[in-house]
Formats: structure tokens, C-alpha cells, sequence
């Protein structure tokens, strides 16, 4: 939120807890609390290298953003080599690179339709729901 409002710093498992499980964390946003829209950017949603915990990610944001997109940044790494599993990056840590279809799948469980743009070196991908289709 920007304008009067403070901009909360806080992890992704902070938003789950607040959002999905009432919890209190360093986010205060509740869970009834809505957006037009969600960015998880600069390639950040590689860095959650759990499916599951991608999807529960996913349904946190679907939550506060029912009726906007949920955008994504994906790091591409420049190598062939890399699978679409979990590697390592010296710069960037440990990183996943979720492939179209998980994406796909996860969007229709959240009744989205996914849009994906495969640009280098990020990738970007939009969860839209049914209001914007």
C-alpha cells in the first residue's frame, strides 16, 4: 500500500499465516484485506522451492486479489542445463523454475486462466481471474 499507509517488509510465509491462518506475523495486513492486484516480482517465486508451498502461496494471493491479476517474475537461467528442478545460483541462492503446466494447473485450481510471456532473461507469468477474462 503506499500513499498514508506503511509499506510492510515481510516474508512470504508471513502473508500465508496473516492471509490463510488469521496468524500474526511482521505483515499487518488481515485476511480480509483486498488488493487490486499482486506482483511478486524480480524472479521471487523461484525462491519458494516447494510446489505445495507455491500453491499455498498462489491461494494466499488469490485471497487478497480475488477479482485482480497475480503476477509473476520467473528467473530464467541463461544455461539449457538446468532442469526444472531445484539449482543453485551463486548470486541468487537456491532457485526452482516452475514449468507451464504447474502453472496451468495451479491457475485452474484457483479457477485463473494463466497468460505466460517467455522473455530472457525472466520469465513472467499472470494468474487472471474469471472478472478479467
Amino acid at each position: 500500500m503506499l500513499g498514508s499507509e506503511v509499506v510492510d517488509q515481510a516474508s512470504y510465509r508471513d502473508l500465508i499465516a496473516s492471509v490463510l491462518r488469521g496468524k500474526s506475523s511482521e505483515l499487518r495486513i488481515a485476511a480480509n484485506s483486498r488488493f487490486d492486484a499482486v506482483l511478486l516480482g524480480w524472479g521471487s517465486f523461484g525462491h519458494v522451492l516447494r510446489r505445495a508451498d507455491r500453491m499455498e502461496l498462489l491461494r494466499a494471493c488469490d485471497r487478497i486479489a480475488p477479482n485482480g491479476p497475480i503476477l509473476l517474475s520467473i528467473f530464467e537461467p541463461k544455461t539449457q542445463s538446468v532442469s526444472h528442478g531445484t539449482y543453485y545460483m551463486p548470486w541468487g541462492g537456491f532457485l526452482v523454475r516452475p514449468t507451464v503446466e504447474e502453472l496451468d494447473q495451479q491457475a485452474k485450481t484457483l479457477n485463473r486462466k494463466l497468460i505466460v510471456s517467455l522473455q530472457s532473461p525472466s520469465s513472467y507469468a499472470t494468474l487472471l481471474p474469471q472478472s478479467l477474462r
